[in-house]
């Protein structure tokens, strides 16, 4: 009998460690095991300028987490508005550091896009979310949850005036007011952009004729304040302007989209179209679960990532859901954009 009653016991061991064997492997649960600690910035009121855009708001810095393991940690540094417990968080961007330089302009759009009124402080809250691998902070990451911080910011109107070199042509009737601009972004005389061109065209210095009128010059890739028209072939350029010392230069630029959310995967590009209605590229497509980047001319020497409304030189791919979209890519202004339109 007695042997019978050890048997048995051991039978129901082995069985329980069977069944939490295979708990464990079908639910498996990962998370660090000391997330990471947001120091709160000192001061924690910021009074935003449009004269200070360009510079760091403040930078944050965390201690960093421990996940038991010599693992590489990304770590996400999110923003909502205080009080949504972060349910319409945005991301100001990744990285592997152990902080990051949060930038003026960067904060002030986000508050603008959320309407909130140029001016008047508004009080956010900041987390920083630690992962590892291409998983992220979500259900089974809830222990990478740093703690919140509360800052108090106050947004200022409108977005930074660049000094400005307008393309009027044949492309689009010659008209100034309505030309594709290049902008000065150091307001040293040298400006850059993207325009779509098609025949003959001038570079104005105004959004009209009463400005300085750049045209053609004696040789290729110069231009003359008295000069005629300049032509070139139909395409989509990234344009360079110099009033320095009278140059420019024009390199045709075919964008399309790339990655493993595509329907080419990351093998080949699928192209944009230029509409002249609003000067940006589009494109409708079918999308999966997955991530993508912009790149130009089926090459990796020009590409952007990081954030639909921050396309960043390089930057990260961008995490997209699956569904049919448009997708307009906008390098019209100074900050390149992009948005994904649900059909």
């Amino acid at each position: 009998m007695k042997k019978i009653q050890i048997s048995l016991i051991a039978f129901l061991s082995i069985w329980s460690l069977a069944f939490t064997a295979c708990s464990d492997t079908t639910d498996p649960v990962i998370g660090a095991t000391t997330p990471a600690t947001l120091v709160a910035p000192s001061p924690s009121e910021f009074v935003l300028a449009l004269e200070n855009a360009d510079e760091t708001m403040t930078t944050l810095t965390w201690n960093k987490a421990d996940f038991g393991a010599q693992v590489a940690i990304t770590y996400d540094v999110q923003m909502d508005m205080a009080g949504n417990n972060f349910e319409k968080m945005v991301s100001l961007g990744t990285t592997n550091e152990t902080s990051m330089a949060i930038k003026t302009s960067d904060i002030n759009k986000q508050l603008l896009n959320r309407d909130q009124p140029a001016g008047e402080p508004a009080s956010v809250e900041i987390r920083v979310v630690s992962s590892i691998g291409t998983l992220s902070g979500l259900s089974n990451y809830e222990s990478g949850l740093s703690n919140v911080v509360q800052l108090t910011v106050t947004p200022y109107s409108g977005e930074k005036v660049y000094p400005m070199l307008y393309t009027p042509g044949n492309h689009q009737g010659w008209k100034p007011e309505s030309a594709a601009p290049l902008y000065s972004l150091n307001s040293d005389g040298i400006y850059s952009g993207y325009v779509y061109l098609d025949g003959e065209f001038k570079f104005t210095s105004q959004s009209n004729w009463d400005g300085t009128n750049y045209g053609a010059g004696a040789a290729a890739g110069q231009i003359s304040e008295t000069g005629g028209n300049i032509t070139v072939p139909a395409a989509y350029y990234f344009a360079k302007v110099n009033t320095n010392d009278l140059t420019y230069s024009l390199r045709p630029m075919a964008w399309g989209v790339i990655g493993d959310a595509t329907p080419t995967g990351w093998d080949s590009d699928t192209k944009l179209i230029y509409d002249p209605g609003d000067m940006t590229l589009k494109l409708d497509i079918k999308l999966k679960d997955g991530t993508l980047k912009f790149r130009a001319n089926d090459d990796w020497a020009d590409n952007f990532g990081g954030s639909f409304d921050n396309l960043v030189a390089g930057g990260d791919n961008i995490t997209v859901t699956a569904g049919s979209y448009t997708i307009v890519l906008d390098f019209s202004k100074p900050v390149y954009s992009a948005r994904l339109i649900a059909k």
